[in-house]
Protein backbone atom coordinates (compact mmCIF):
# COMPACT_ATOMS: atom_id res chain seq x y z
CA UNK A 1 0.00 0.00 0.00
CA UNK A 2 2.77 2.42 0.89
CA UNK A 3 4.71 1.60 -2.28
CA UNK A 4 1.61 2.23 -4.40
CA UNK A 5 1.00 5.54 -2.61
CA UNK A 6 4.53 6.88 -3.10
CA UNK A 7 4.46 5.88 -6.78
CA UNK A 8 1.15 7.67 -7.36
CA UNK A 9 -0.80 4.45 -8.00
CA UNK A 10 -3.73 5.68 -5.97
CA UNK A 11 -6.48 3.21 -6.91
CA UNK A 12 -4.14 0.29 -6.22
CA UNK A 13 -3.30 1.93 -2.90
CA UNK A 14 -7.02 2.14 -2.05
CA UNK A 15 -7.55 -1.52 -2.93
CA UNK A 16 -4.58 -2.63 -0.83
CA UNK A 17 -5.62 -0.43 2.09
CA UNK A 18 -9.01 -2.17 2.19
CA UNK A 19 -7.17 -5.48 2.49
CA UNK A 20 -5.15 -4.12 5.41
CA UNK A 21 -8.40 -3.19 7.15
CA UNK A 22 -9.91 -6.67 6.67
CA UNK A 23 -6.79 -8.28 8.16
CA UNK A 24 -6.60 -5.79 11.05
CA UNK A 25 -10.26 -6.27 12.00
CA UNK A 26 -9.88 -10.04 11.89
CA UNK A 27 -6.81 -9.95 14.13
CA UNK A 28 -8.22 -7.23 16.45
CA UNK A 29 -4.69 -5.82 16.67
CA UNK A 30 -4.63 -2.20 17.84
CA UNK A 31 -1.37 -1.18 16.14
CA UNK A 32 -2.43 -2.72 12.84
CA UNK A 33 -5.89 -1.13 13.20
CA UNK A 34 -4.23 2.29 13.58
CA UNK A 35 -2.27 1.66 10.39
CA UNK A 36 -5.28 0.29 8.51
CA UNK A 37 -7.45 3.28 9.38
CA UNK A 38 -4.66 5.72 8.53
CA UNK A 39 -3.85 4.12 5.19
CA UNK A 40 -7.51 3.79 4.20
CA UNK A 41 -8.25 7.39 5.15
CA UNK A 42 -5.22 8.55 3.19
CA UNK A 43 -6.22 6.45 0.18
CA UNK A 44 -9.73 7.92 0.10
CA UNK A 45 -8.38 11.44 0.52
CA UNK A 46 -6.02 11.02 -2.41
CA UNK A 47 -8.75 9.84 -4.77
CA UNK A 48 -10.73 13.01 -4.00
CA UNK A 49 -13.01 11.45 -1.37
CA UNK A 50 -11.80 13.63 1.49
CA UNK A 51 -14.96 13.50 3.59
CA UNK A 52 -14.99 9.73 3.31
CA UNK A 53 -11.46 9.56 4.66
CA UNK A 54 -11.94 11.70 7.79
CA UNK A 55 -13.79 9.09 9.93
CA UNK A 56 -10.93 6.63 9.37
CA UNK A 57 -8.35 9.10 10.66
CA UNK A 58 -10.48 9.83 13.73
CA UNK A 59 -10.96 6.11 14.37
CA UNK A 60 -7.24 5.46 13.87
CA UNK A 61 -6.33 8.09 16.47
CA UNK A 62 -8.26 6.06 19.07
CA UNK A 63 -6.06 3.02 18.39
CA UNK A 64 -2.70 4.78 17.94
CA UNK A 65 -0.18 5.34 20.68
CA UNK A 66 3.32 6.74 20.89
CA UNK A 67 6.41 4.53 20.57
CA UNK A 68 8.23 2.55 21.81
CA UNK A 69 6.50 -0.64 20.65
CA UNK A 70 7.12 -4.31 21.15
CA UNK A 71 10.13 -5.25 18.95
CA UNK A 72 7.96 -7.59 16.85
CA UNK A 73 6.01 -4.59 15.51
CA UNK A 74 7.05 -2.28 12.71
CA UNK A 75 4.44 0.40 13.07
CA UNK A 76 3.71 2.47 9.96
CA UNK A 77 1.15 4.80 11.54
CA UNK A 78 1.94 6.66 14.72
CA UNK A 79 -0.21 9.36 16.33
CA UNK A 80 1.54 12.19 14.50
CA UNK A 81 0.80 10.55 11.13
CA UNK A 82 -2.92 10.38 11.88
CA UNK A 83 -3.17 13.93 13.19
CA UNK A 84 -1.15 15.18 10.23
CA UNK A 85 -3.36 13.44 7.70
CA UNK A 86 -6.50 14.64 9.48
CA UNK A 87 -5.09 18.16 9.32
CA UNK A 88 -4.57 17.82 5.56
CA UNK A 89 -8.14 16.58 5.13
CA UNK A 90 -9.59 19.56 6.99
CA UNK A 91 -7.27 21.87 5.02
CA UNK A 92 -8.60 20.50 1.73
CA UNK A 93 -12.15 21.15 2.97
CA UNK A 94 -11.31 24.73 3.96
CA UNK A 95 -11.80 24.05 7.69
CA UNK A 96 -8.63 25.88 8.68
CA UNK A 97 -9.12 26.07 12.47
CA UNK A 98 -9.46 22.28 12.71
CA UNK A 99 -6.62 21.85 10.25
CA UNK A 100 -4.26 24.00 12.32
CA UNK A 101 -5.24 22.28 15.57
CA UNK A 102 -4.27 18.85 14.22
CA UNK A 103 -1.16 20.14 12.43
CA UNK A 104 0.16 21.47 15.73
CA UNK A 105 -0.76 18.26 17.54
CA UNK A 106 1.09 16.33 14.82
CA UNK A 107 4.17 18.49 15.25
CA UNK A 108 4.10 18.14 19.05
CA UNK A 109 3.74 14.35 18.90
CA UNK A 110 6.51 14.00 16.31
CA UNK A 111 8.83 16.13 18.44
CA UNK A 112 8.07 14.04 21.53
CA UNK A 113 8.96 10.86 19.61
CA UNK A 114 12.03 12.55 18.02
CA UNK A 115 10.72 11.81 14.51
CA UNK A 116 12.27 14.57 12.41
CA UNK A 117 10.41 13.85 9.16
CA UNK A 118 7.11 14.10 11.01
CA UNK A 119 8.11 17.50 12.38
CA UNK A 120 9.03 18.77 8.89
CA UNK A 121 5.76 17.56 7.35
CA UNK A 122 3.73 19.16 10.15
CA UNK A 123 5.52 22.49 9.76
CA UNK A 124 4.86 22.36 6.01
CA UNK A 125 1.18 21.80 6.75
CA UNK A 126 1.08 24.76 9.12
CA UNK A 127 2.56 26.90 6.36
CA UNK A 128 -0.04 25.78 3.84
CA UNK A 129 -2.83 26.66 6.26
CA UNK A 130 -1.36 30.10 6.94
CA UNK A 131 -1.06 30.74 3.20
CA UNK A 132 -4.71 29.75 2.73
CA UNK A 133 -5.58 32.27 5.46
CA UNK A 134 -3.72 34.89 3.39
CA UNK A 135 -0.85 35.21 5.86
CA UNK A 136 2.05 34.71 3.41
CA UNK A 137 4.82 36.15 5.60
CA UNK A 138 4.05 33.71 8.43
CA UNK A 139 3.61 30.90 5.91
CA UNK A 140 7.04 31.59 4.38
CA UNK A 141 8.67 31.31 7.81
CA UNK A 142 7.06 27.89 8.26
CA UNK A 143 8.13 26.68 4.81
CA UNK A 144 11.70 27.85 5.34
CA UNK A 145 11.78 25.88 8.57
CA UNK A 146 10.28 22.79 6.85
CA UNK A 147 12.83 23.01 4.01
CA UNK A 148 15.73 23.41 6.44
CA UNK A 149 14.60 20.41 8.51
CA UNK A 150 14.13 18.35 5.35
CA UNK A 151 17.54 19.19 3.92
CA UNK A 152 19.22 18.67 7.27
CA UNK A 153 17.76 15.21 7.82
CA UNK A 154 17.93 13.65 4.32
CA UNK A 155 14.21 14.26 3.74
CA UNK A 156 14.62 16.08 0.43
CA UNK A 157 11.10 15.26 -0.73
CA UNK A 158 9.67 17.33 2.13
CA UNK A 159 12.02 20.18 1.23
CA UNK A 160 10.79 19.92 -2.37
CA UNK A 161 7.14 20.55 -1.50
CA UNK A 162 8.18 23.25 0.95
CA UNK A 163 9.89 25.10 -1.91
CA UNK A 164 6.79 24.97 -4.11
CA UNK A 165 4.63 26.14 -1.18
CA UNK A 166 7.11 28.95 -0.52
CA UNK A 167 6.97 29.95 -4.20
CA UNK A 168 3.19 30.22 -3.97
CA UNK A 169 3.53 32.45 -0.91
CA UNK A 170 5.93 34.80 -2.70
CA UNK A 171 3.43 34.84 -5.56
CA UNK A 172 0.81 36.13 -3.12
CA UNK A 173 3.25 38.96 -2.35
CA UNK A 174 3.96 39.58 -6.06
CA UNK A 175 7.67 38.91 -5.52
CA UNK A 176 8.55 37.36 -8.87
CA UNK A 177 12.31 36.93 -8.26
CA UNK A 178 11.71 35.06 -5.01
CA UNK A 179 9.15 32.82 -6.74
CA UNK A 180 11.72 31.87 -9.38
CA UNK A 181 14.46 31.34 -6.79
CA UNK A 182 12.30 28.86 -4.83
CA UNK A 183 11.39 26.92 -7.95
CA UNK A 184 15.06 26.82 -9.00
CA UNK A 185 15.97 25.25 -5.64
CA UNK A 186 13.22 22.67 -6.12
CA UNK A 187 14.45 21.72 -9.58
CA UNK A 188 17.90 21.30 -8.10
CA UNK A 189 16.51 18.64 -5.76
CA UNK A 190 14.71 16.90 -8.63
CA UNK A 191 18.04 16.18 -10.30
CA UNK A 192 18.58 13.36 -7.80
CA UNK A 193 15.58 11.16 -8.58
CA UNK A 194 16.55 8.52 -6.01
CA UNK A 195 15.82 11.00 -3.22
CA UNK A 196 12.41 12.20 -4.41
CA UNK A 197 9.18 10.24 -4.28
CA UNK A 198 7.08 10.60 -7.41
CA UNK A 199 3.97 11.74 -5.54
CA UNK A 200 5.68 14.80 -4.06
CA UNK A 201 7.53 15.41 -7.34
CA UNK A 202 4.18 15.58 -9.14
CA UNK A 203 2.88 18.11 -6.61
CA UNK A 204 5.96 20.30 -7.08
CA UNK A 205 5.82 20.18 -10.87
CA UNK A 206 2.12 21.05 -10.94
CA UNK A 207 2.75 24.15 -8.83
CA UNK A 208 5.80 25.08 -10.91
CA UNK A 209 3.88 24.82 -14.19
CA UNK A 210 1.13 27.13 -12.96
CA UNK A 211 3.61 29.74 -11.76
CA UNK A 212 5.78 29.61 -14.89
CA UNK A 213 2.70 30.04 -17.03
CA UNK A 214 1.53 33.00 -14.95
CA UNK A 215 4.89 34.76 -15.23
CA UNK A 216 5.35 33.85 -18.91
CA UNK A 217 8.53 31.89 -18.26
CA UNK A 218 8.06 29.81 -21.39
CA UNK A 219 11.38 27.94 -21.43
CA UNK A 220 11.02 26.94 -17.79
CA UNK A 221 7.40 25.97 -18.37
CA UNK A 222 8.44 23.66 -21.22
CA UNK A 223 11.09 22.10 -18.98
CA UNK A 224 8.54 21.49 -16.21
CA UNK A 225 6.03 20.04 -18.70
CA UNK A 226 8.65 17.64 -20.05
CA UNK A 227 9.49 16.45 -16.54
CA UNK A 228 5.78 16.07 -15.77
CA UNK A 229 5.34 13.99 -18.93
CA UNK A 230 8.32 11.81 -18.03
CA UNK A 231 6.85 11.30 -14.57
CA UNK A 232 3.50 10.29 -16.08
CA UNK A 233 5.24 7.78 -18.36
CA UNK A 234 7.11 6.37 -15.36
CA UNK A 235 3.87 6.00 -13.41
CA UNK A 236 2.21 4.30 -16.37
CA UNK A 237 5.05 1.77 -16.60
CA UNK A 238 4.85 1.16 -12.85
CA UNK A 239 1.10 0.62 -13.10
CA UNK A 240 1.54 -1.93 -15.87
CA UNK A 241 4.34 -3.73 -14.04
CA UNK A 242 2.57 -3.85 -10.69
Amino acid sequence: SEAYYYNGLLMLDLQESKRIMRIAEELKDSILLATANNFLGLAYMNVDSVRQGIPYFIRGIRYARQPPYDPKYWSKSMPHHLHGNLSEAYYKLGQYDSAMLHARLSRQLAQEANLIRGVAVAVNMEGLILAARLQPDSAIRCQREAAAIGLGSSQEDVALVAYSAMANCFDQLNERDSVMACLQKGFGLLQNESLINTYFAGQFLQAAMQLYEKYREDSSLIKAMKMKMQLAQKLSKNTDAQ
